[in-house]
């Protein structure tokens, strides 16, 4: 008695989809565009210029494996050079003050270079929604004008 086998294909590469929407927005086919894509939310990734991929849950989670890091937040911010950058958002522990040293030495033990936030900003807190959601849209523009603040002073 013969016996059939049948094989699935799989799909064809060109086939793959990307969702639309808030989540994240192909941004490498227009004109002008760099080969990017931009991407929002702590499950999706954003790439950096060199390809490499960064989770933001995975530098959220080393950063909040700190014992002075209560809430953190991870997210990019505009470049000239490298078009985003690694940025995060942290809150303190109750009662205590974050030594950035300690933390971007404990970064160092745990994730790559280009995975390490660039730019820290401390607040009292996230402001997180009944749901636990950050309103991603303020803390970026919060750190924006922070960060060009700054530059601003320094001159």
């Amino acid at each position: 008695m013969a016996t059939t086998v049948t094989r699935r294909r799989p799909p064809a590469r060109s086939r793959r989809s990307v969702s639309t929407g808030t989540w994240c927005r192909a941004t490498g086919r227009a004109p002008g565009a760099t080969d990017r894509s931009s991407c929002s939310g702590a499950s999706a990734p954003w790439s950096t210029p060199g390809g490499e991929k960064v989770f933001p849950a995975e530098v959220e989670e080393q950063l909040l494996a700190h014992p002075s890091v209560a809430d953190a937040v991870v997210f990019g911010l505009p470049h000239e050079r490298f078009g985003e950058v690694v940025s995060a958002m942290i809150v303190p522990v109750e009662d205590t003050e974050i030594d950035l040293g300690a933390l971007v030495s404990h970064l160092d033990e745990h994730l790559a270079g280009y995975k390490k936030p660039r730019h820290f900003f401390v607040r009292d807190s996230l402001e997180r929604s009944p749901t636990g959601k950050v309103e991603l849209a303020r803390i970026k523009a919060d750190a924006s004008r922070e960060r060009d603040a700054s530059r601003q002073g320094a001159r």
